[in-house]
Parts: structure tokens; sequence; C-alpha cells
């Protein structure tokens, strides 16, 4: 009698280890998976055979949990049956009942319980009992190989491929979610951010109309020349009656020809609407070697621009010159002040300042925050109450706001 209740035990354990492995397989993160597999470490290479192909390696599974199954049923039979005709003097009402209970603990024990369980990490799981599936992989491959015989015949006329082994872009990002290395924290940045760059839009990452230095096509050379050294550009867009009628633009190396005028030095500029997608922006750039573009509203205003800069920007992060550094200012005082230039993104500030800024599709900067809020530009020195920030404004004029002070209202403090 204690034999039966070891076996009862025993088949429990390792049908529920049979159940979850399975389990675990079949939630598997492939990519992860597929990336260990190049690892020189045993476990590595074992788990990638073994796991190599899927008929296999479910009915090793099965193979495996049926044969528990049966164990169990037989030992369980001769521990409860004469517990039930103690209760029972009919033999049906006793298999019935063995019956119920039977399944009633297979169900708990060997099913739900150890999937649910495997369920949680399962790429973890079949690292770590890599060692006793390899062995119930070779012990039952006989069987195995009679097993897959009889389902490939069913199963060839359903499928050609026997696994799906493509890696989309969910993939991908499941894995770089779950990699925590602060070694490698550019290298994963420039990776999440690659995966986010084909659903980009132009709008996201323009430089905004407001930001926009341009010059008329009617103005002097001299005039064009003091622009240059003055913004410290290498390009100036060129308008025709005002900034909607953007017409073309101006390189700093054509003043070297000495120019007459600046109608005779203007080069075309391609013109995109502001809800296209950056990678195709910057294919249509690339083509015509060119490296800045005109954005467009529905309503054919002008909205921004957009360079190739830019876009880069949004795989490799900021990248900064000299113009940049004064342009892109954010000093944190303490957890509760910070001074920003109005053109950093509300998104970048969220995430690593631990601001709660509310998100909005009409706005994608500090600065269209501030505007969208207070509908208009407030002057130098204005304080701006917005949800639970006060900002004051450090730097403005009449066509933008530059850069700003935030303080947090989580602590009592003396407004500046």
């Amino acid at each position: 009698m204690m034999s039966s209740y070891y076996l009862v035990f025993l088949s429990l354990l390792f049908s529920a280890f049979f159940s979850g492995m399975e389990i675990a397989f079949i939630s598997r993160n492939k990519l992860k998976l597929e990336l260990d597999s190049t690892k020189n470490s045993l476990t590595a290479k074992l788990l990638s055979y073994i796991t190599n192909s899927s008929s296999d390696f479910i009915s090793t599974m099965l193979i495996g949990n049926n044969i528990c199954l049966v164990v169990f049923g037989i030992s369980f039979a001769k521990i409860i049956e004469p517990i039930l005709y103690v209760c029972f003097q009919q033999p049906a009402f006793v298999f019935l009942s063995q019956t119920l209970i039977s399944t009633f603990i297979v169900l708990i024990a060997a099913e739900l319980l150890p999937k649910i369980f495997f369920l949680i990490s399962p790429n973890r799981y079949l690292n770590y009992f890599v060692l006793p599936l390899s062995f119930f992989f070779f012990l039952f491959k006989p069987f195995v190989y009679l097993v897959s015989s009889i389902i490939n015949i069913f199963w060839k006329k359903f499928t050609k491929e026997e696994d799906n082994m493509n890696f989309d872009k969910e993939d991908l990002d499941e894995f770089l979610q779950t990699i925590d290395d602060d070694n490698d924290v550019i290298e994963l940045d420039m990776l999440k951010n690659a995966l986010e760059f084909p659903d980009i839009i132009v709008r996201e990452c323009m430089i905004p109309r407001n930001e926009i230095i341009a010059v008329n096509a009617n103005d002097e050379i001299r005039d064009l020349n003091k622009v240059f050294k003055e913004t410290k550009l290498s390009k100036i867009l060129v308008y025709k009656e005002n900034v909607d009628n953007i017409i073309g633009y101006v390189h700093a190396l054509e003043l070297l020809k000495k120019p007459l005028s600046v109608k005779s030095i203007l080069l075309p500029i391609q013109v995109f609407s502001e809800t296209l997608k950056i990678q195709k922006v910057f294919k249509m750039l690339n083509d015509k070697h060119q490296s800045i573009g005109l954005i467009v509203d529905e309503f054919g205003s002008t909205s921004g621009i957009i360079t190739i800069e830019d876009i880069i920007e949004e795989i490799f992060g900021e990248i900064s010159d000299e113009h940049d550094l004064n342009e892109m200012e954010e000093i944190k005082i303490d957890d509760y002040n910070f001074i920003f230039s109005s053109r950093l993104e509300i998104d970048y500030l969220n995430s690593k300042y631990n601001l709660e800024f509310k998100l909005n599709s009409s706005y994608e900067t500090l600065s269209g925050f501030i505007l969208y809020h207070h509908e208009s530009i407030p002057k130098t020195n204005d304080l701006v109450l917005i949800d639970n920030y006060i900002i004051k404004i450090l730097k403005s004029d009449q066509n933008k706001i530059h850069k700003v002070k935030i303080t947090k209202q989580n602590k009592i403090f003396k407004i500046p």
C-alpha cells in the first residue's frame, strides 16, 4: 500500500512537470531562445537541440504525461477503491466516484497549477529544467519516432512547415523589454528606436513652423549673409511674400560664388505631408541627395521642416552640435525644480525626469504643451500654472518660447 502512495505522488509530480514543460515550450520567446542558443554553454546547446523540432518535443511531453497518468490511475485506484466500497456497495458508483475524484486531482495538480506556474517565465523554466528534459527526450526517442511517423502522415496534409521561426517586431520588442543591462543602455535604446522608426510620422520629429529661419526671395545678398552669420546654420529657407509660400532654400556654400541675388542661388526643396512616415521621407530625401524637406499640413500651409539629422536622431538619439547645446538646455536643480529648453519633447522629459505631463497628439514638445494650455505665447518672466506644475518663462519672444523653469507642486516652495 505504501508503494502505491509513492507512485501516486511521483506520477502526479512528473505529470505536472510534463504539462508545465509543454506550455512553457508553446509560450516560449522564440527569438530569445534562438539568441541563447548562440552561447557556448552545454544547457544552451541541449535546449536548442531538443526544441529544434516542435513535433518531437510535444510528442515527448505527451508520451511522458500519458505514462504518468496511467500509473497514477492504477495506483490511485488501489488506494481509493477500498474506501469507496465502504461508502458505496455498487461497483458503478465506486467507478464513477473514483473517476470524478482522480479527474479533479489531475486537473488541479497536474494541469492547471503547473501550467499557470510555467507560464510566468517559460524561457527561464525551459533553461532550468533542460537536463531532465534532455533525459526524457532521449529516453522516449524510439516511441517519439513511432508516434511522429503516424502524426506526420496527417500533419503533412495540413501544413508544409514544421514550425514558424519567423521573428516579427513584437518578438524583438518583447525580448528587448526583458533585458536589464546598464552597460548596454545606449545600444538597447537604439534598437528600441529602430523598432519604432517605421511608425513615426513627420509631425513627431519636425522643426515646427515658429522655429523656421527664412528670408524673402527679394532680400539682398548682404541680408542673407547676415542671417547665416547670426544663426550659424548651413541652410536657410527662402519664401515669397510669406512663410506659407516657401520656394526653396539656400546653402551657405553658395555664397562663395558671390551671387548677385538670392534667387540666383536658390535650390529646390521637396514638400511632404506632416502625416507621412519618416521612413519614406528619409528614402525620398536620400534618393535625391537632399538633406532638408518642407512639411505642410492638409491645407498646404507650412507646418515646419524636416532634416536628415532630425530623422537620424530618431534612432541614434540627440546629435548635439555647438548650436544645439544652447538650444536644448536641460538642468535639474533638485527633485522639484528644472530648467528646460522649450524644444525638448514631453515624452523624453516624462521618462528621464519622472514628470507627469499629459500627452496629447496636438503637441510633441514642451513649447507645444505650454501653448496648447495657455493658448498664447507668454512673455518673459510670466508664470503659467498647468495641472500640478508652475512654469516660469525664462526667455521668449513674439514668435516662440525659448527656455522655461518648471516647478512641481509636491512640496512647500516659494515662487521665484
